[in-house]
């Protein structure tokens, strides 16, 4: 009988080493159990009551109420978003203008007439000017305009011919004749 006692205690100590590792998260060949999602929801479930229990026991007037108030709430967080993205409309508006600005400064400079501007803006493009901090790059403005000096000279204004009495221009302080001047 001491034979019996003892083959039963091994095999609870094998069954319990057995349950044991498997409550470890290895099953009894030692290799590691792998739970599926539908298993762990329903142990996650059965620990957390469902919120729609709680809902369905509340009375209609206190999910009434709720709903106003969230409903509230939701307006109040639209309306604040509608100003931010006004407030950041107007801004970006604002400094679209400085950079028109900065480089309507730099075109004059290089002689652009003030009637092209806007053609020659349209031409460079504001977006290929800019440096790497988002400000007008002087360097790139002048790059683009002299090659759309090249392929668009009338943008520009001219560039006044030298003269001399050779070529048909007067000396300087000459004041030419009028017609009235050569009929008398």
């Amino acid at each position: 009988m001491s034979e019996n006692t003892e083959e039963v205690s091994a095999k609870n100590d094998e069954k319990s080493e057995q349950g044991l590792s498997t409550q470890s998260g290895e099953n009894s060949e030692g290799y590691a159990e792998t739970s599926t999602p539908e298993q762990e929801h329903a142990l996650n479930s059965e620990s957390v009551p469902d919120e729609q229990d709680n809902l369905l026991e509340l009375p209609p007037e206190k999910l009434a109420g709720m709903v106003r108030d969230k409903r509230k709430a939701e307006a109040s967080v639209r309306s604040k978003l509608r100003e931010a993205e006004a407030e950041r409309d107007k801004l970006a508006g604002a400094v679209t203008g400085f950079r028109r600005q900065s480089f309507a400064a730099t075109a004059a400079a290089s002689k652009v007439q003030e009637s092209a501007m806007d053609d020659v803006l349209g031409a460079v493009g504001l977006d290929n000017v800019l440096g790497d901090d988002g400000t007008v790059d002087a360097e790139k403005v002048q790059e683009s305009l002299q090659a759309l000096r090249r392929s668009h000279p009338h943008y520009f204004e001219p560039i006044p011919k030298a003269s001399s009495i050779g070529q048909g221009g007067a000396p300087a302080g000459f004041e030419g004749a009028s017609w009235s001047d050569v009929l008398r």
